[in-house]
């Protein structure tokens, strides 16, 4: 996850970082990933999903837009993991917390096509939004892919529920399935899982968001509407969210439908050729 930061294209294929990593936001970030429920609910979900295609253990899992690591933590139980991110700050705390990854400064994942080969599953969570050629850069995620391999795409949903959150972590755009679909259509993917997710909070979440932007400010810290709430309430939070990693998994499997609404959205695809 890329916290106040946009990539413009410079060029055309490189990207320039601006400098906008705001470093409250990234203080936060390194402070409560580990322990807030929207973190740890995200990453039940995306380990649940990635064991399901990727069964550990041996199998390389990489992570394109790391951010400080709480990921490739979880990760690196069951998987070799390698991660990358724009940020030198990102890198460094990442490769503190997990001394046993591979972690590279990479802006462009064009420059990364020797992990992604090697990769069984590769994430990128909450990182298109923050890009402006969002299609280009997952296309040359995906050319670096094999055949067989797996990416999960996450991102936020509903321009309607943008907000000062949205503008402190220099989002470009939320999405909606049509639109989040359109970046891969001309792939070579398969798509085995297209839906919203963060569902079952939607209405707390919608609420807090209109909120914020009612009043022009966001309801949490650094600009943001993460705030850590008491042990038994975050816990509670975190189960209603991981919970949801049941639903996709029959979604996926072709037993049931995708969540209808959501503060999110998560693809699983599948390279093709």
């Amino acid at each position: 996850m890329w916290y106040g930061r946009r990539m413009e294209i410079s060029g055309s294929s490189h990207y320039h970082v601006e400098l906008a990593m705001r470093t409250q936001q990234f203080d936060l970030h390194d402070d409560i990933e580990e322990r807030h429920w929207w973190f740890r609910g995200r990453r039940d979900i995306i380990l649940g999903l990635a064991r399901t295609v990727a069964a550990p253990p041996g199998r390389v899992a990489m992570e394109i837009g790391c951010g400080t690591g709480g990921n490739l933590r979880a990760l690196s139980t069951d998987y070799v993991v390698r991660g990358t991110d724009a940020s030198a700050d990102a890198v460094a705390v990442a490769l503190s917390k997990v001394p046993s990854a591979d972690v590279r400064l990479s802006a462009d994942p064009a420059g990364d096509a020797d992990w992604l080969a090697e990769s069984s599953i590769v994430l990128i969570l909450d990182v298109l939004e923050h890009i402006e050629d969002d299609a280009g850069f997952l296309a040359r995620a995906v050319a670096g892919m094999r055949p067989g391999s797996h990416i999960v795409v996450a991102v936020p949903a509903g321009m309607h529920l943008w907000s000062p959150h949205d503008v402190a972590f220099g989002h470009y755009r939320r999405y909606d399935p049509t639109s989040l679909a359109a970046l891969w259509r001309s792939l070579p993917v398969r798509e085995r899982l297209l839906s919203y997710y963060n569902s079952r909070l939607y209405p707390i979440i919608r609420a807090v968001r209109l909120v914020s932007r009612a009043r022009g400010s966001a309801v949490g810290r650094a600009g943001t509407d993460f705030s850590m709430y008491p042990g038994p309430i975050n816990r509670v939070l975190e189960r209603i969210f991981a919970g949801e990693l049941q639903s996709l998994e029959r979604a996926m499997a072709g037993r049931g439908k995708p969540y209808s609404r959501g503060a999110s959205l998560i693809a699983l695809l599948e390279r093709t050729t």
